[in-house]
């Protein structure tokens, strides 16, 4: 049959739909339905125009936000290991030999940014304490010897995000341990991927550490 026809057509039925009172309504077809096919598209007076929705493309691997306000946060505590650990120097690092300590998933994805907000230092001894640096990198770097001079290669120090002097007038002490605070850091930072390294420098004498005896906590904004 043909498709179209001139009007007022001659012995052809249109589609209509009694809609009652307010007469008959005319079952209008959309031009990218199926030929020669009668099938009403469905819809309900509740939710409208039923939409396959298994026909969307896929969404692309990786976390993906769609109209979220704020930011992820992230509370990370790690006791800092000392692979020599005792007495160390002005000038001296502390923490693992040869490659540094690192928190994973410091930023949400892959090369995303962040930002250090807070930073929570608990030290188990009760000595009045020495300044100290906290080295901060985009990715775990290699470190000297624990206990062992500060140094580190030119192409590591590029990997560098930021430097938080650990200063003694934010200490708090208890008769058997101290506590640093600093909850107003702001330091934004890039991750190679999504780890961020760290290393910490004392910039006076300390006294006789054990390993674990000093753990860092982070408190991260997540872009």
């Amino acid at each position: 049959m043909s498709d179209n026809v001139t009007l007022p057509g001659v012995g052809d039925v249109v589609a209509a739909d009694d809609a009652g009172a307010g007469g008959k309504v005319q079952i209008i077809k959309l031009a990218i339905s199926a030929d020669g096919s009668a099938t009403v598209i469905p819809a309900d007076a509740a939710n409208g125009l039923d939409v396959d929705v298994t026909r969307l493309p896929a969404l692309p691997a990786g976390t993906f936000h769609i109209g979220q306000v704020g930011s992820d946060g992230l509370w990370q505590s790690n006791a800092l290991t000392m692979s020599v650990a005792g007495v160390y120097s002005t000038g001296d690092y502390i923490g693992p030999s040869t490659t540094s300590a690192s928190l994973a998933g410091a930023t949400r994805v892959s090369g995303g940014r962040a930002i250090l907000q807070s930073l929570l230092i608990t030290d188990k001894l009760a000595n009045d304490p020495v300044p100290m640096e906290l080295w901060l990198f985009g990715q775990a770097v290699t470190v000297p010897t624990d206990n062992a001079a500060w140094d580190i290669s030119d192409v590591n120090v590029q990997a560098c995000v930021g430097v938080i002097p650990i200063t003694t007038d934010r200490w708090f002490k208890s008769a058997s341990n101290k506590v640093y605070c600093d909850p107003n850091i702001g330091l934004q930072f890039v991750c190679a991927a999504t780890t961020l390294g760290y290393a910490l420098v004392a910039r006076g004498t300390t006294p006789s550490y054990a390993s674990q005896d000093i753990a860092i906590a982070f408190g991260i904004l997540q872009d």
